[in-house]
């Protein structure tokens, strides 16, 4: 091809190239975004397939989410958790395993709790971290100062109930006043 005769058409390509090397990465982001959408959509339709013990669908729907592009860490960890729940509720335990597995991996950290997940999940993911050689850690570790007084709590609770109870027994003692009778109600006029 004789460029010679388009002298343009080296300018045309020279401003091709560089739009589409400066909105390569808008596009590539915007379809990760929509991936990370679709996921999300999945992983709450999930979750209530899951909740209303539609486990099967549960699954299907986080395997379609799993299979897409780019996901953040976070709704990664949110997919295999469901994942997990939904295998344990289907007694599928080594499938449960090892998405718990990558969920370790994923966040060596996790916690779960017993006010968030059910009691299997929780053995499970113990029995992973315990495998790997980590710690097993509890709801017992992270218990804050209040939970972990809570007899004490009770106790200086139920004192200082006292005292106020002694407090207003001993200020009202011997003072009494006398009673008055209370008034006669009004007449009312008869409504016949």
């Amino acid at each position: 091809m004789n460029f010679k005769k388009f002298p343009g058409f080296t300018f045309l390509f020279s401003v091709i190239f560089i739009l589409y090397q400066i909105m390569a990465p808008v596009f590539l982001d915007l379809a990760v975004l929509c991936a990370q959408e679709n996921c999300t959509q999945y992983i709450k339709s999930a979750e209530q397939n899951y909740y209303a013990g539609k486990f099967d669908e549960a699954i299907e729907l986080i395997k379609l989410c799993l299979k897409q592009g780019q996901k953040s860490p976070d709704i990664q960890f949110q997919a295999l958790k469901i994942l997990c729940q939904a295998y344990l509720a289907k007694d599928y335990r080594e499938a449960a395993r090892e998405v718990a597995r990558k969920l370790i991996d994923l966040q060596p950290d996790y916690i779960p709790t017993i006010e968030q997940e059910p009691p299997p999940f929780i053995v499970l993911v113990n029995e992973v971290r315990a495998e790997r050689g980590a710690s097993v850690k509890t709801d017992v570790d992270k218990v804050s100062f209040f939970e972990k007084n809570k007899s004490l709590l009770w106790i200086l609770g139920g004192g200082a109930a006292l005292i106020g109870l002694t407090a207003i027994l001993a200020a009202g003692g011997s003072d009494k006043k006398a009673e008055k009778p209370l008034a006669n109600p009004p007449n009312w006029p008869d409504s016949q």
